[in-house]
């Protein structure tokens, strides 16, 4: 089970995870991931200074939970440069 986390740099964070998730095998929880990291980067830039809570329903709820907690585990394990 995920938990949840706030997190700072969420667009780093997106672009990186979008990264890894591009070399998945094409599915229909590909898309949603997709789906939901592009529509979170863009709330999380648009209505609070590039920061979110992130949870399993943010990465998208549809999503199995091993890939739900695979895209967590990337976007908390960023390290900023």
């Amino acid at each position: 089970m995920i938990g949840h986390a706030v997190l700072d740099h969420v667009s780093r964070r997106v672009t990186a995870a979008q990264a890894v998730v591009e070399t998945w095998p094409d599915s229909p929880a590909k898309e949603q991931i997709r789906f939901h990291l592009r529509f979170g980067r863009e709330r999380a830039l648009s209505d609070s200074d590039d920061m979110a809570l992130v949870t399993g329903w943010w990465i998208g709820a549809e999503v199995p939970p091993a890939l739900r907690a695979e895209v967590f585990a990337l976007l908390t394990g960023y390290q900023m440069e």
